[in-house]
């Protein structure tokens, strides 16, 4: 049935309301479970004037924040779950993370 269940979050807690979806069909079917962020640059950043500092901590704090839900999951679930930080427009890296990796199913 599903193999690779991909679930995109924005670090919002909204997003974080699909945890109880994805584990029921994690469990349902044994699936990997992908946790993907992509980091979007501000139109300040586009026109060349980003502060790399700042751009830095963003990462770290995404990258806090999956590690921080794939412990919930773990905790959760004994399947693997994988976490991927991208930059760039969301909808398009979801759509391209999704066909690369050949997810069965985006949550």
């Amino acid at each position: 049935m599903f193999s690779h269940i991909l679930t995109p979050l924005d670090g919002s807690p909204l997003a974080a309301c699909v945890f109880p979806h994805v584990v029921a069909l994690a469990r349902a079917t044994g699936a990997q479970i992908t946790l993907l962020r992509v980091l979007e640059r501000s139109r300040s950043a586009l026109e060349g004037h980003v502060n790399p500092f700042d751009w830095q901590m963003q990462k770290r704090e995404a990258q806090a924040y999956l590690d921080e839900m794939a412990a919930r999951l773990l905790h959760t679930l004994d399947l693997p779950v994988k976490t991927d930080l991208l930059e760039g427009s969301p909808a398009a890296e979801i759509v391209a993370y999704a066909q690369r990796t050949e997810a069965d199913l985006v949550v």
